[in-house]
């Protein structure tokens, strides 16, 4: 096996545990500080949300290239080509959860021209702002961003309720039109924060969807570099590919470890994190793929 497809097998788990250190970090810093603005926003980080990824319901549709009609998106499959933010047409290479039969409470946003499903947490494209935003933040009133490139989406309801079947697609421009919306693939990071990942006081560090696709960078190598097949099956029983599985119960142990701990392999990931994202920019994910 080549080092370049050794080191994409090894930062798959660094991404996703990465993201989560992180945060882990954060709320370690925060520990002890005066402000009241500090201690809100420790209680306001939620790691659960970073390894489980926020999910569209089993009624949401998608536009797949070579299809005249919306396909349901408990047909849709990895390597299928979806539409995106641009117009144009990405690949699914992974699902962050895959499960037909899962609870989950979802915002279901009423549309002019229909309705959109996705769970609290999940990013969603407003209008004429660059990055997303949490779904549950979304009101009556506001403006979606539409699939025809610039078209405007009102919203007239917003409302909660529970369904069954959890979807979690990853394309590769980390964005997927859901229902005739733009979506984010990714989750916000923090309970409090609808669009950055914040730090003490309040100040903004990143958006949340950059965030999560800059970590994701080695399982796009993973799943397009090495064999599709590795990213397309949903082996356990909470509907999630092995490599999601093995990080969560991964991340878990880590935090149950001293802070020692946590910062050395904190450290780690974001020294590798930093070589693979280099190496994805410079030579594409594909780039470990067989000759």
């Amino acid at each position: 096996m080549t080092p370049a497809k050794l080191s994409v097998i090894f930062g798959v788990v660094s991404s996703l545990v990465g993201s989560s250190l992180v945060q882990f970090a954060l709320a370690e810093g925060l520990k002890g500080a005066t402000h009241p603005t500090r201690s809100r926003a420790l209680q306001d980080i939620d790691l659960g949300e970073i390894i489980g990824f926020g999910c569209f319901s089993e009624r949401a549709t998608v536009e797949v290239q070579g299809r005249s009609e919306p396909v349901p998106i408990m047909d849709l499959r990895v390597g299928d080509q979806v539409l995106t933010n641009d117009r144009s047409y990405a690949p699914v290479y992974a699902f962050g959860h895959r499960h037909t039969s899962k609870l989950a409470s979802f915002v279901q946003i009423q549309t002019v021209q229909g309705s959109l499903e996705i769970t609290p947490e999940h990013l969603v494209f407003l209008h004429g702002e660059a990055y997303p935003v949490r779904a549950d933040s979304i009101q009556e009133g506001d403006v979606l961003h539409g699939k025809d490139g610039n078209s405007r989406v009102e919203v007239i309801e917003v409302d909660n309720v529970i369904r069954k079947g959890v979807y979690a697609p990853f394309t590769t421009t980390g964005t997927i039109v859901v229902d005739g919306i733009v979506a984010s693939s990714y989750v916000a990071l923090q309970v409090g924060s609808k669009d950055y990942v914040q730090l003490n006081n309040g100040w903004n560090a990143i958006p949340h969807h950059t965030y999560m696709h800059i970590g994701l960078s080695p399982l796009r190598q993973v799943c397009l570099g090495l064999s599709p097949r590795l990213c397309s099956h949903d082996d356990n029983e909470e509907g999630m590919p092995s490599y999601v599985a093995f990080a969560k119960k991964f991340t878990h142990d880590v935090h149950s470890q001293s802070i020692v701990v946590q910062v050395m392999v904190l450290l780690g990931t974001v020294i590798l994190m930093t070589v693979l994202v280099a190496v994805e920019s410079v030579f594409g994910a594909t780039y470990a793929a067989p000759r």
